[in-house]
Protein backbone atom coordinates (compact mmCIF):
# COMPACT_ATOMS: atom_id res chain seq x y z
CA UNK A 1 0.00 0.00 0.00
CA UNK A 2 2.89 2.34 1.00
CA UNK A 3 4.68 1.31 -2.56
CA UNK A 4 1.09 2.52 -4.01
CA UNK A 5 1.07 5.80 -2.27
CA UNK A 6 4.55 6.37 -3.05
CA UNK A 7 3.87 5.99 -6.99
CA UNK A 8 0.96 8.24 -7.11
CA UNK A 9 2.93 10.70 -5.41
CA UNK A 10 5.75 10.94 -7.62
CA UNK A 11 3.38 10.84 -10.33
CA UNK A 12 1.42 13.98 -8.72
CA UNK A 13 4.75 15.92 -8.52
CA UNK A 14 5.81 15.15 -11.68
CA UNK A 15 2.11 16.61 -13.42
CA UNK A 16 2.92 19.43 -11.14
CA UNK A 17 6.28 19.98 -12.90
CA UNK A 18 5.10 19.52 -16.29
CA UNK A 19 2.32 21.85 -15.82
CA UNK A 20 4.98 24.14 -14.72
CA UNK A 21 6.91 23.49 -17.70
CA UNK A 22 4.32 24.42 -19.82
CA UNK A 23 3.38 27.69 -18.00
CA UNK A 24 6.97 28.89 -18.89
CA UNK A 25 7.17 27.61 -22.36
CA UNK A 26 3.77 28.89 -23.23
CA UNK A 27 4.84 32.56 -23.53
CA UNK A 28 7.91 31.55 -26.33
CA UNK A 29 6.48 31.99 -29.34
CA UNK A 30 8.08 30.34 -32.31
CA UNK A 31 7.16 29.77 -35.99
CA UNK A 32 7.92 27.24 -38.50
CA UNK A 33 9.44 28.93 -42.17
CA UNK A 34 8.31 27.43 -45.36
CA UNK A 35 7.51 23.76 -46.11
CA UNK A 36 8.08 21.61 -48.71
CA UNK A 37 5.80 21.07 -51.28
CA UNK A 38 4.80 18.16 -50.32
CA UNK A 39 4.24 18.62 -46.51
CA UNK A 40 1.41 21.02 -44.97
CA UNK A 41 2.50 23.32 -42.26
CA UNK A 42 -0.36 23.55 -40.03
CA UNK A 43 1.17 26.07 -37.86
CA UNK A 44 1.74 28.47 -40.02
CA UNK A 45 0.93 31.76 -39.33
CA UNK A 46 0.07 30.42 -35.47
CA UNK A 47 2.03 31.31 -32.50
CA UNK A 48 3.10 28.03 -30.65
CA UNK A 49 5.55 26.37 -28.26
CA UNK A 50 7.98 23.99 -28.38
CA UNK A 51 8.76 22.25 -24.82
CA UNK A 52 12.30 20.61 -24.53
CA UNK A 53 15.61 21.69 -26.47
CA UNK A 54 14.95 20.29 -30.23
CA UNK A 55 17.47 17.89 -31.01
CA UNK A 56 19.91 19.44 -34.01
CA UNK A 57 22.52 16.24 -34.28
CA UNK A 58 19.18 14.26 -35.62
CA UNK A 59 18.99 14.57 -39.47
CA UNK A 60 16.41 14.82 -42.55
CA UNK A 61 15.68 10.86 -43.53
CA UNK A 62 13.96 10.38 -46.37
CA UNK A 63 12.40 13.52 -46.08
CA UNK A 64 10.65 13.52 -42.72
CA UNK A 65 12.61 15.14 -40.04
CA UNK A 66 12.81 13.15 -36.56
CA UNK A 67 12.43 13.70 -33.26
CA UNK A 68 14.46 11.73 -30.94
CA UNK A 69 14.35 8.71 -33.14
CA UNK A 70 10.68 8.94 -33.69
CA UNK A 71 9.10 10.45 -36.83
CA UNK A 72 7.61 13.19 -37.15
CA UNK A 73 4.64 14.05 -39.48
CA UNK A 74 5.67 15.51 -43.04
CA UNK A 75 4.56 19.01 -42.26
CA UNK A 76 8.63 19.43 -41.17
CA UNK A 77 10.04 18.66 -43.98
CA UNK A 78 13.07 20.28 -45.49
CA UNK A 79 12.68 22.88 -42.33
CA UNK A 80 15.33 24.39 -41.13
CA UNK A 81 13.88 23.60 -37.75
CA UNK A 82 15.28 20.55 -36.44
CA UNK A 83 11.91 18.96 -35.21
CA UNK A 84 11.12 18.38 -31.68
CA UNK A 85 7.53 19.63 -30.90
CA UNK A 86 4.59 18.84 -29.05
CA UNK A 87 1.46 17.13 -30.76
CA UNK A 88 -1.24 19.25 -31.79
CA UNK A 89 -4.51 18.47 -30.86
CA UNK A 90 -8.21 20.62 -31.63
CA UNK A 91 -10.11 19.59 -28.49
CA UNK A 92 -13.56 21.09 -29.77
CA UNK A 93 -13.95 24.31 -32.21
CA UNK A 94 -11.57 24.25 -35.27
CA UNK A 95 -8.77 26.86 -34.45
CA UNK A 96 -8.10 25.65 -30.90
CA UNK A 97 -5.25 24.67 -29.99
CA UNK A 98 -3.66 22.67 -26.97
CA UNK A 99 0.31 21.19 -26.99
CA UNK A 100 -0.01 18.18 -24.56
CA UNK A 101 3.12 16.18 -25.36
CA UNK A 102 6.54 16.68 -26.25
CA UNK A 103 6.89 13.59 -28.28
CA UNK A 104 5.47 14.39 -32.05
CA UNK A 105 3.14 16.59 -34.11
CA UNK A 106 0.05 15.33 -35.49
CA UNK A 107 -1.82 16.57 -38.49
CA UNK A 108 -5.11 17.42 -37.61
CA UNK A 109 -6.37 19.75 -39.99
CA UNK A 110 -6.95 18.18 -44.36
CA UNK A 111 -3.09 18.23 -45.80
CA UNK A 112 -2.75 21.24 -48.43
CA UNK A 113 0.08 19.33 -50.58
CA UNK A 114 0.97 22.50 -52.53
CA UNK A 115 0.47 20.67 -55.51
CA UNK A 116 -0.12 23.05 -58.86
CA UNK A 117 -1.98 21.99 -61.79
CA UNK A 118 -3.29 22.57 -65.00
CA UNK A 119 -6.82 23.49 -65.23
CA UNK A 120 -7.09 23.10 -69.00
CA UNK A 121 -5.63 23.60 -72.59
CA UNK A 122 -5.58 25.01 -75.98
CA UNK A 123 -6.39 22.72 -78.55
CA UNK A 124 -5.73 24.24 -82.17
CA UNK A 125 -8.47 22.03 -84.56
CA UNK A 126 -6.13 20.89 -87.55
CA UNK A 127 -4.93 18.34 -84.06
CA UNK A 128 -8.53 17.60 -83.10
CA UNK A 129 -9.89 17.22 -87.28
CA UNK A 130 -7.60 14.26 -87.23
CA UNK A 131 -9.07 12.26 -84.07
CA UNK A 132 -11.38 9.64 -84.54
CA UNK A 133 -13.94 9.57 -82.30
CA UNK A 134 -12.14 6.62 -79.98
CA UNK A 135 -9.50 9.61 -79.87
CA UNK A 136 -11.26 12.18 -78.98
CA UNK A 137 -12.91 10.11 -76.18
CA UNK A 138 -9.50 8.75 -74.93
CA UNK A 139 -7.87 12.53 -74.92
CA UNK A 140 -10.98 14.20 -72.95
CA UNK A 141 -10.49 11.10 -70.14
CA UNK A 142 -6.22 11.75 -70.56
CA UNK A 143 -7.81 15.30 -69.50
CA UNK A 144 -9.91 14.50 -66.77
CA UNK A 145 -7.77 12.03 -65.23
CA UNK A 146 -5.45 14.98 -64.67
CA UNK A 147 -8.21 17.12 -63.12
CA UNK A 148 -8.67 19.38 -65.98
CA UNK A 149 -11.52 20.98 -66.18
CA UNK A 150 -12.03 23.30 -69.42
CA UNK A 151 -10.70 23.47 -73.33
CA UNK A 152 -10.09 26.34 -75.57
CA UNK A 153 -10.48 25.92 -79.08
CA UNK A 154 -8.11 28.36 -80.36
CA UNK A 155 -9.87 29.14 -83.20
CA UNK A 156 -13.10 28.19 -85.61
CA UNK A 157 -12.17 30.25 -88.83
CA UNK A 158 -9.54 31.14 -90.65
CA UNK A 159 -9.91 34.85 -92.38
CA UNK A 160 -6.76 34.67 -94.16
CA UNK A 161 -7.65 31.79 -95.97
CA UNK A 162 -11.44 31.85 -95.88
CA UNK A 163 -11.63 28.72 -94.08
CA UNK A 164 -13.96 27.42 -91.12
CA UNK A 165 -13.57 24.02 -88.97
CA UNK A 166 -17.58 23.64 -88.74
CA UNK A 167 -20.24 24.08 -91.65
CA UNK A 168 -20.72 27.61 -91.19
CA UNK A 169 -23.32 29.97 -92.90
CA UNK A 170 -20.89 32.98 -92.39
CA UNK A 171 -20.28 34.58 -95.81
CA UNK A 172 -16.82 34.09 -97.84
CA UNK A 173 -15.87 31.38 -95.44
CA UNK A 174 -16.34 27.51 -96.20
CA UNK A 175 -15.81 24.08 -94.07
CA UNK A 176 -12.10 23.08 -94.76
CA UNK A 177 -12.13 20.21 -91.87
CA UNK A 178 -12.88 16.68 -92.38
CA UNK A 179 -15.57 17.09 -89.22
CA UNK A 180 -17.14 19.49 -87.56
CA UNK A 181 -14.73 20.48 -85.03
CA UNK A 182 -16.75 22.77 -83.25
CA UNK A 183 -19.29 20.35 -82.23
CA UNK A 184 -17.24 17.82 -81.52
CA UNK A 185 -15.57 19.57 -78.93
CA UNK A 186 -18.88 20.67 -77.52
CA UNK A 187 -20.24 16.90 -77.54
CA UNK A 188 -16.84 15.71 -75.62
CA UNK A 189 -17.27 19.00 -72.97
CA UNK A 190 -20.99 17.41 -72.46
CA UNK A 191 -19.83 14.20 -71.66
CA UNK A 192 -17.13 14.49 -69.56
CA UNK A 193 -18.08 17.70 -68.29
CA UNK A 194 -15.58 19.93 -69.65
CA UNK A 195 -16.02 23.98 -69.98
CA UNK A 196 -15.52 24.52 -74.05
CA UNK A 197 -14.10 28.06 -74.81
CA UNK A 198 -14.70 29.20 -78.42
CA UNK A 199 -12.43 30.39 -80.15
CA UNK A 200 -13.36 32.97 -82.84
CA UNK A 201 -10.72 33.62 -86.06
CA UNK A 202 -7.27 32.91 -86.52
CA UNK A 203 -5.29 35.28 -89.21
CA UNK A 204 -1.87 35.94 -89.64
CA UNK A 205 -2.21 39.29 -91.45
CA UNK A 206 -2.39 40.20 -87.71
CA UNK A 207 1.36 39.64 -86.89
CA UNK A 208 1.34 42.38 -89.72
CA UNK A 209 -1.02 44.56 -89.42
CA UNK A 210 -1.63 44.83 -85.86
CA UNK A 211 -3.67 48.06 -84.99
CA UNK A 212 -1.75 49.95 -87.81
CA UNK A 213 -4.49 48.97 -90.41
CA UNK A 214 -7.41 50.45 -88.89
CA UNK A 215 -9.79 49.40 -92.03
CA UNK A 216 -8.33 45.70 -91.80
CA UNK A 217 -8.84 45.77 -88.24
CA UNK A 218 -12.48 46.88 -88.41
CA UNK A 219 -13.48 44.30 -91.19
CA UNK A 220 -12.21 41.49 -88.67
CA UNK A 221 -14.10 43.24 -86.19
CA UNK A 222 -16.97 42.42 -88.47
CA UNK A 223 -16.43 39.22 -89.17
CA UNK A 224 -15.64 38.17 -85.69
CA UNK A 225 -19.12 39.42 -84.57
CA UNK A 226 -20.42 36.98 -87.45
CA UNK A 227 -19.11 34.24 -86.34
CA UNK A 228 -20.39 34.91 -83.14
CA UNK A 229 -23.90 34.82 -84.36
CA UNK A 230 -23.52 31.95 -86.17
CA UNK A 231 -21.73 29.70 -83.67
CA UNK A 232 -24.66 30.48 -81.13
CA UNK A 233 -27.32 30.26 -83.17
CA UNK A 234 -25.69 26.50 -84.37
CA UNK A 235 -24.60 25.37 -80.90
CA UNK A 236 -25.54 27.87 -77.98
CA UNK A 237 -28.28 24.86 -76.43
CA UNK A 238 -24.65 23.10 -75.63
CA UNK A 239 -24.43 24.03 -71.70
CA UNK A 240 -20.43 22.75 -71.93
CA UNK A 241 -20.40 26.16 -74.33
CA UNK A 242 -18.78 28.62 -71.80
CA UNK A 243 -16.92 31.54 -73.48
CA UNK A 244 -15.59 33.12 -76.15
CA UNK A 245 -11.92 33.47 -77.15
CA UNK A 246 -10.39 36.15 -79.03
CA UNK A 247 -7.67 34.97 -81.21
CA UNK A 248 -5.54 38.16 -82.02
CA UNK A 249 -2.76 38.18 -79.75
CA UNK A 250 -1.72 41.38 -78.31
CA UNK A 251 2.65 41.48 -77.08
CA UNK A 252 4.36 44.40 -75.55
CA UNK A 253 6.36 45.71 -79.01
CA UNK A 254 3.49 46.28 -81.72
CA UNK A 255 1.24 48.52 -79.84
CA UNK A 256 3.44 51.46 -78.28
CA UNK A 257 1.15 54.31 -77.55
CA UNK A 258 -1.96 55.23 -76.62
CA UNK A 259 -3.06 55.59 -80.18
CA UNK A 260 -2.72 51.96 -81.24
CA UNK A 261 -4.30 50.85 -77.00
CA UNK A 262 -7.57 52.77 -78.31
CA UNK A 263 -7.61 51.08 -81.19
CA UNK A 264 -7.30 47.69 -79.82
CA UNK A 265 -9.95 48.98 -76.80
CA UNK A 266 -12.39 49.65 -79.88
CA UNK A 267 -11.64 46.12 -81.54
CA UNK A 268 -12.25 44.51 -78.35
CA UNK A 269 -15.58 46.41 -77.77
CA UNK A 270 -17.21 45.44 -80.96
CA UNK A 271 -16.52 42.16 -80.77
CA UNK A 272 -17.36 41.89 -76.80
CA UNK A 273 -20.83 43.93 -77.33
CA UNK A 274 -22.14 41.45 -79.84
CA UNK A 275 -20.93 38.83 -77.60
CA UNK A 276 -23.05 40.42 -74.38
CA UNK A 277 -26.10 40.21 -76.40
CA UNK A 278 -26.04 37.41 -78.58
CA UNK A 279 -24.75 35.32 -75.13
CA UNK A 280 -25.25 37.35 -71.74
CA UNK A 281 -23.04 36.16 -69.51
CA UNK A 282 -20.25 34.53 -71.41
CA UNK A 283 -17.25 35.69 -70.65
CA UNK A 284 -14.44 36.87 -72.87
CA UNK A 285 -10.80 35.38 -72.90
CA UNK A 286 -8.01 36.70 -74.48
CA UNK A 287 -4.15 35.43 -74.32
CA UNK A 288 -1.41 38.52 -74.67
CA UNK A 289 1.87 37.62 -74.54
CA UNK A 290 5.48 39.66 -73.74
CA UNK A 291 8.83 39.41 -75.43
CA UNK A 292 11.67 40.66 -72.70
CA UNK A 293 13.94 41.68 -75.14
CA UNK A 294 12.03 44.95 -76.17
CA UNK A 295 9.44 46.69 -76.48
CA UNK A 296 7.38 47.83 -73.68
CA UNK A 297 8.65 47.02 -70.36
CA UNK A 298 6.85 45.76 -67.42
CA UNK A 299 5.80 49.43 -66.53
CA UNK A 300 4.62 50.72 -70.15
CA UNK A 301 2.87 46.78 -69.79
CA UNK A 302 1.28 47.79 -66.63
CA UNK A 303 0.37 51.72 -68.13
CA UNK A 304 -1.00 49.74 -71.71
CA UNK A 305 -3.70 47.44 -70.14
CA UNK A 306 -4.83 49.84 -67.40
CA UNK A 307 -6.00 51.93 -70.17
CA UNK A 308 -7.55 48.71 -72.31
CA UNK A 309 -9.25 47.40 -69.34
CA UNK A 310 -10.55 50.81 -68.41
CA UNK A 311 -12.12 51.32 -71.86
CA UNK A 312 -13.72 47.37 -72.56
CA UNK A 313 -15.40 44.55 -71.05
CA UNK A 314 -12.44 41.81 -70.86
CA UNK A 315 -13.77 39.19 -68.68
CA UNK A 316 -10.37 36.73 -68.57
CA UNK A 317 -6.77 36.97 -69.37
CA UNK A 318 -4.73 34.16 -70.01
CA UNK A 319 -1.17 35.82 -70.05
CA UNK A 320 1.19 33.36 -72.09
CA UNK A 321 4.49 32.96 -69.79
CA UNK A 322 6.43 32.84 -72.73
CA UNK A 323 9.02 30.63 -71.73
CA UNK A 324 8.54 27.90 -74.62
CA UNK A 325 8.81 31.03 -77.43
CA UNK A 326 11.90 31.82 -75.29
CA UNK A 327 10.46 35.28 -74.77
CA UNK A 328 11.34 35.31 -71.18
CA UNK A 329 12.91 33.05 -68.47
CA UNK A 330 11.44 32.31 -65.54
CA UNK A 331 12.97 34.69 -63.25
CA UNK A 332 11.11 37.57 -65.89
CA UNK A 333 8.18 35.76 -65.07
CA UNK A 334 7.32 37.84 -61.28
CA UNK A 335 7.76 40.88 -63.08
CA UNK A 336 5.24 40.61 -65.60
CA UNK A 337 2.71 38.88 -63.96
CA UNK A 338 2.59 41.50 -61.39
CA UNK A 339 1.85 44.54 -63.69
CA UNK A 340 -0.77 42.65 -65.45
CA UNK A 341 -1.95 41.97 -62.02
CA UNK A 342 -1.68 45.45 -60.80
CA UNK A 343 -3.52 46.83 -64.14
CA UNK A 344 -6.92 44.66 -63.75
CA UNK A 345 -6.41 45.74 -59.86
CA UNK A 346 -6.57 49.35 -60.88
CA UNK A 347 -8.84 49.25 -63.91
CA UNK A 348 -10.89 45.93 -63.97
CA UNK A 349 -10.83 44.26 -60.73
CA UNK A 350 -13.64 41.72 -62.19
CA UNK A 351 -11.07 40.69 -64.96
CA UNK A 352 -9.52 37.05 -63.87
CA UNK A 353 -6.15 36.49 -64.32
CA UNK A 354 -5.03 32.91 -65.82
CA UNK A 355 -1.73 31.45 -66.71
CA UNK A 356 -1.01 30.22 -70.42
CA UNK A 357 1.59 27.91 -69.27
CA UNK A 358 3.45 26.36 -72.32
CA UNK A 359 4.57 23.08 -72.09
CA UNK A 360 6.88 23.09 -75.21
CA UNK A 361 10.46 23.94 -75.28
CA UNK A 362 12.64 26.22 -77.51
CA UNK A 363 12.93 23.50 -80.15
CA UNK A 364 8.68 22.56 -79.85
CA UNK A 365 9.16 19.39 -77.96
CA UNK A 366 7.36 18.85 -74.56
CA UNK A 367 9.19 20.67 -72.10
CA UNK A 368 10.96 19.38 -68.62
CA UNK A 369 8.22 19.07 -66.25
CA UNK A 370 10.16 20.43 -63.62
CA UNK A 371 11.45 23.21 -65.74
CA UNK A 372 6.87 23.94 -66.40
CA UNK A 373 6.38 23.89 -62.37
CA UNK A 374 9.16 25.86 -61.63
CA UNK A 375 7.13 28.36 -63.99
CA UNK A 376 3.70 27.63 -62.65
CA UNK A 377 5.36 28.37 -58.98
CA UNK A 378 6.53 31.75 -59.72
CA UNK A 379 2.89 33.21 -61.32
CA UNK A 380 1.04 31.50 -58.66
CA UNK A 381 0.61 34.49 -56.48
CA UNK A 382 -0.88 36.23 -59.36
CA UNK A 383 -3.18 33.99 -61.32
CA UNK A 384 -6.53 31.99 -60.25
CA UNK A 385 -6.33 29.15 -63.11
CA UNK A 386 -3.70 27.64 -65.47
CA UNK A 387 -4.70 26.95 -68.77
CA UNK A 388 -1.80 25.42 -70.67
CA UNK A 389 -0.54 25.20 -74.80
CA UNK A 390 -0.31 22.66 -74.76
CA UNK A 391 -1.32 19.82 -72.61
CA UNK A 392 -2.85 18.47 -76.38
CA UNK A 393 -0.05 18.92 -78.80
CA UNK A 394 2.88 18.30 -76.03
CA UNK A 395 1.61 16.21 -72.77
CA UNK A 396 -0.76 13.83 -74.23
CA UNK A 397 -0.35 10.13 -74.57
CA UNK A 398 -1.49 9.93 -77.84
CA UNK A 399 0.88 13.04 -78.86
CA UNK A 400 4.34 12.53 -77.29
CA UNK A 401 5.84 9.73 -75.38
CA UNK A 402 3.45 8.75 -72.66
CA UNK A 403 6.50 9.17 -69.97
CA UNK A 404 5.26 13.16 -70.38
CA UNK A 405 1.96 12.51 -68.88
CA UNK A 406 2.58 9.34 -66.57
CA UNK A 407 5.71 11.73 -64.61
CA UNK A 408 3.10 14.73 -64.52
CA UNK A 409 0.24 12.16 -63.37
CA UNK A 410 2.61 11.20 -60.63
CA UNK A 411 3.19 14.19 -59.78
CA UNK A 412 -0.20 15.09 -58.48
CA UNK A 413 -0.90 12.24 -57.07
CA UNK A 414 2.20 12.06 -54.70
CA UNK A 415 3.00 16.15 -54.53
CA UNK A 416 6.38 15.13 -55.22
CA UNK A 417 8.38 15.54 -58.83
CA UNK A 418 10.79 12.30 -59.84
CA UNK A 419 14.16 13.76 -58.97
CA UNK A 420 16.07 10.28 -59.96
CA UNK A 421 18.28 10.65 -62.61
CA UNK A 422 18.94 8.27 -65.08
CA UNK A 423 21.82 5.81 -65.55
CA UNK A 424 24.76 6.64 -67.47
CA UNK A 425 24.52 5.31 -71.07
CA UNK A 426 27.22 2.79 -71.86
CA UNK A 427 29.29 1.57 -74.13
CA UNK A 428 29.67 4.44 -76.44
CA UNK A 429 31.36 4.50 -79.93
CA UNK A 430 31.80 6.43 -82.67
CA UNK A 431 32.53 4.75 -86.04
CA UNK A 432 33.40 6.93 -89.06
CA UNK A 433 31.19 6.63 -92.08
CA UNK A 434 32.92 8.98 -94.57
CA UNK A 435 34.63 12.63 -94.67
CA UNK A 436 31.50 14.34 -93.37
CA UNK A 437 29.71 11.42 -91.42
CA UNK A 438 30.37 9.87 -87.72
CA UNK A 439 27.95 7.79 -86.08
CA UNK A 440 27.31 7.29 -82.56
CA UNK A 441 26.29 4.21 -81.08
CA UNK A 442 25.85 3.05 -77.33
CA UNK A 443 24.32 1.26 -74.72
CA UNK A 444 20.50 2.68 -73.70
CA UNK A 445 20.42 4.33 -70.22
CA UNK A 446 17.36 3.53 -67.77
CA UNK A 447 15.53 4.96 -65.15
CA UNK A 448 13.18 4.70 -63.16
CA UNK A 449 9.84 6.14 -64.72
CA UNK A 450 11.59 5.38 -68.19
CA UNK A 451 14.09 7.77 -70.73
CA UNK A 452 12.60 9.76 -72.71
CA UNK A 453 15.83 10.94 -74.90
CA UNK A 454 19.42 11.57 -75.03
CA UNK A 455 21.77 14.72 -75.36
CA UNK A 456 24.56 14.45 -77.42
CA UNK A 457 27.97 16.50 -76.83
CA UNK A 458 30.14 17.40 -79.36
CA UNK A 459 33.70 18.72 -78.32
CA UNK A 460 31.82 19.59 -75.08
CA UNK A 461 29.29 21.98 -76.93
CA UNK A 462 25.79 20.19 -76.70
CA UNK A 463 24.49 19.77 -80.41
CA UNK A 464 21.51 17.80 -80.16
CA UNK A 465 18.31 16.27 -78.40
CA UNK A 466 17.44 12.90 -79.54
CA UNK A 467 13.93 12.74 -78.41
CA UNK A 468 13.79 9.24 -79.14
CA UNK A 469 14.67 5.99 -77.36
CA UNK A 470 16.43 4.54 -80.03
CA UNK A 471 20.41 4.41 -78.82
CA UNK A 472 21.98 5.76 -81.60
CA UNK A 473 22.85 9.46 -83.58
CA UNK A 474 24.45 10.17 -86.73
CA UNK A 475 26.27 13.07 -87.47
CA UNK A 476 26.04 15.23 -90.47
CA UNK A 477 28.31 17.83 -92.38
CA UNK A 478 31.14 17.41 -90.61
CA UNK A 479 34.47 19.03 -91.63
CA UNK A 480 36.84 16.54 -93.02
CA UNK A 481 39.99 16.28 -92.13
CA UNK A 482 38.82 17.12 -88.23
CA UNK A 483 38.74 15.27 -85.02
CA UNK A 484 35.77 15.21 -82.99
CA UNK A 485 35.20 13.98 -79.52
CA UNK A 486 31.68 12.53 -78.24
CA UNK A 487 29.91 12.31 -75.50
CA UNK A 488 25.97 11.77 -74.51
CA UNK A 489 23.85 11.63 -71.59
CA UNK A 490 20.39 10.91 -71.02
CA UNK A 491 17.17 12.33 -69.50
CA UNK A 492 13.93 11.64 -68.49
CA UNK A 493 10.55 13.49 -68.55
CA UNK A 494 11.19 15.60 -65.54
CA UNK A 495 14.59 17.00 -66.73
CA UNK A 496 16.72 14.78 -64.74
CA UNK A 497 19.87 14.09 -66.26
CA UNK A 498 22.32 11.36 -66.27
CA UNK A 499 25.98 12.17 -65.70
CA UNK A 500 27.89 12.31 -69.25
CA UNK A 501 29.43 9.07 -70.82
CA UNK A 502 33.12 9.01 -70.78
CA UNK A 503 34.19 10.97 -74.41
CA UNK A 504 34.92 9.20 -77.26
CA UNK A 505 36.69 10.64 -80.24
CA UNK A 506 37.04 9.74 -84.37
CA UNK A 507 38.39 11.59 -87.13
CA UNK A 508 37.23 12.28 -90.81
CA UNK A 509 39.59 11.92 -93.60
CA UNK A 510 40.62 14.17 -95.50
CA UNK A 511 39.56 12.20 -98.47
CA UNK A 512 36.28 10.99 -99.78
CA UNK A 513 35.02 7.17 -98.63
CA UNK A 514 32.61 5.50 -101.03
CA UNK A 515 30.91 2.77 -99.83
CA UNK A 516 31.52 -0.53 -101.02
CA UNK A 517 28.72 -0.90 -102.94
CA UNK A 518 29.61 -4.76 -104.31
Amino acid sequence: MKKILKKRDIRIQWINALCIMMIVVWCIPFELGQVHAAGSNLFDGKSYTFSMTANTSIPDTHGMELTDGITAALLLTDTPIPACYVTMTMPGTPGSWSFVDERSVLETEPVNTGVLKLNGSFLQPELGDHWSQAQWEKEFQYMKDVGMDHLILQWSANTEFGTAVYPTTVAGLTQSSSQDVVAKALQMGEKYDFDIYMGLQLNHEWFSNYTNNVAWLEEEADIAGDLIEDLWNQYGSYDSFKGWYLSFEVDNSNLPDITSWQRMAEFYNDVTTVAHTVSPGLPIMISPFYNVSGGLMPSGWETMWSYILSHTDIDIIALQDGIGAGHAATSDLDSWFAATKRAIASSSPSTALWADTETFNIDFRPMDMRIMLDNMLVVEPYVSHYTSFSFNHYMSPQTVNPLYYKTYADYLATGMMDTAAPRIPTRLTANVIDSMTIHLNWGSSTDNTGVVGYQIYRNGEHVHSSYATAASFVDKQLTPGTSYTYAVRAFDAAGNLSPLTAAVSAATPTRMIYPNLW
